[in-house]
């Protein structure tokens, strides 16, 4: 066959129709025009809370999937982390133990430190942890007031304190509470911090508020253990701070 012959189907039936059929011309693809960096307006920017109470960084982002903008503001509300603490006494002061649960959420996480007199380490973890309410010992506010509550009274003034007895923190209680409501993937943790005093104590004092004050009660083998130190992170001063944006 010829290519160059002209097609020979004009009588052909239907041959006039298909001439008259016109197809559409392709040409280049069209692009989009680029988006320009001034999308991103001073206004959405503006609308981003800076300096307000943020969510737990720990406790909601880890185990929720769901976005924060997604979420409504009832669950928000629902979204309560509550946070437990005990310090030692003597040669162990300084040495601060943390219990923090978002009652949400079937994560229990602890934490013991050894902190300075300025506490910086405990006072970045709980600003880690965004508690709506902390809790420690009724023993603190006996006497001289207590440094870390002072530090904690000044740097969360919003945020709502309450004591409890002291017997509620028991080492011994709170380990054998752990092995009963942790899942058992978590029991090789608990043989580890075996030994964290205050950590265990912690925990022991905040379940103890849950189950006599707000009725909570973990069935068995419900809730993760987590054990996190104050390691990792670098806490920089606002001099510091200052040259280093200057420079």
């Amino acid at each position: 066959m010829n290519l160059n012959e002209p097609i020979r189907n004009a009588g052909r039936p239907g041959a006039a129709a298909f001439e008259r059929r016109k197809l559409p011309l392709m040409g280049p693809p069209k692009q989009r025009a680029p988006k320009s960096k001034s999308d991103f307006s001073s206004s959405k920017f503006s609308e981003l809370p800076w300096g307000k109470s943020h969510e737990s960084l720990v406790l909601n982002s880890s185990s929720n999937k769901k976005s924060t903008s997604s979420r409504s503001t009832t669950d928000m509300e629902e979204d309560k982390v509550i946070v437990a603490l005990t310090e030692g006494r003597g040669e162990a002061r300084c040495e601060v133990g943390i219990a923090a649960v978002n009652v949400s959420r079937p994560v229990l996480i602890l934490c013991q430190t050894s902190d300075s007199q300025s506490y910086n380490n405990t006072l970045t973890k709980l600003n880690i942890f965004n508690p709506h309410l902390i809790i420690y010992p009724a023993t603190f506010d006996t006497g001289k007031e207590n440094r870390l509550i002072a530090k904690i009274r000044k740097h969360f003034s919003s945020r709502q304190l309450m004591t409890i007895p002291r017997k509620a923190f028991s080492k011994a209680n709170g380990l054998e509470r752990l092995y009963k409501i942790c899942i058992q993937i978590s029991f090789p943790l608990l043989i580890m911090i075996k030994n964290r005093y205050y950590a265990l104590a912690a925990a022991s004092g905040l379940l103890t508020y849950l189950q006599d004050n707000m009725f909570i009660y973990y069935a068995s083998n419900s809730i993760k253990l987590e054990y996190q130190t104050s390691e990792g992170y670098a806490i920089i001063g606002r001099q510091i701070l200052k040259q280093n944006l200057s420079v």
